[in-house]
């Protein structure tokens, strides 16, 4: 898979740090650091010795800082990190419930288990909440539209 496509995608650049690096985790957002008008959202720095499946969790969740080419609040109070932390989350859960749910072909079982969304994208109880809120939203048809 082609991470820099995607991080490219959102004007951010993707930079590897080497396994043997003092960085203490799987990836980090930073906006402020902007290596050429091609990547005007900041950067992603994610460790290189991650497995793919792991590599797009942790990107997906590190492009969830960076919002509709707006950048979150930079990591100021212990509040407004919970609430990045929260939002980057839930973008990335979002994405992979999307691509779960493209395998059903529209014929989603009733009632849907989350437990098995969470078991397929290797994904934590702690997820639970979040991903049924965000299977049952992307399942729900919405009223009011035109199309």
């Amino acid at each position: 898979m082609r991470f820099e496509i995607i991080a490219e995608s959102y004007g951010v650049l993707l930079l590897w740090v080497p396994s043997y690096a003092p960085f203490n985790s799987k990836g980090k957002y930073n906006p402020d650091i902007i290596a050429d008008v091609r990547y005007p959202n900041g950067t992603i720095f994610i460790k290189d010795n991650l497995n793919e499946e792991a590599t797009l969790k942790v990107l997906l969740h590190e492009l969830g800082h960076e919002i509709d080419g707006i950048p979150l609040t930079n990591l100021s109070a212990p509040q407004q990190h919970l609430s990045n932390e929260a939002l980057a989350n839930r973008y990335m859960v979002h994405n992979k419930a999307k691509e779960w749910l493209t395998g059903f072909e529209g014929n989603y079982p009733v009632p849907i288990d989350v437990t098995i969304f969470l078991k397929w994208s290797q994904l934590s109880m702690e997820f639970y909440e979040i991903a049924n809120r965000e299977i049952t939203e992307l399942i729900t048809p919405h009223r009011g539209s035109l199309i």
